[in-house]
């Protein structure tokens, strides 16, 4: 099963424009890493009391909803 989902998730980021399979976010970087928010995945964002993690997950929401 997890082999056929690999290979299917494959085959799509080989057929689209940009390599994404999800929404594309603010950090080119992670975008690449993520290839985009999508259905079913969890990111867990992590760091200290006052590092931002509020900020950058409202920026996120921020950009996505913006871009429609």
């Amino acid at each position: 099963d997890g082999i056929d989902e690999l290979a299917q998730e494959l085959v799509e980021i080989a057929s689209s424009e940009d390599g994404m399979l999800g929404i594309k976010g603010t950090i080119t970087p992670l975008n690449n890493i993520f290839k985009g928010y999508r259905r079913g995945n969890m990111i867990v964002v992590g760091a200290s009391a006052g590092e931002g993690k509020s900020t950058f997950m409202l920026q996120e929401a921020s950009f996505i909803a913006a871009s429609g």
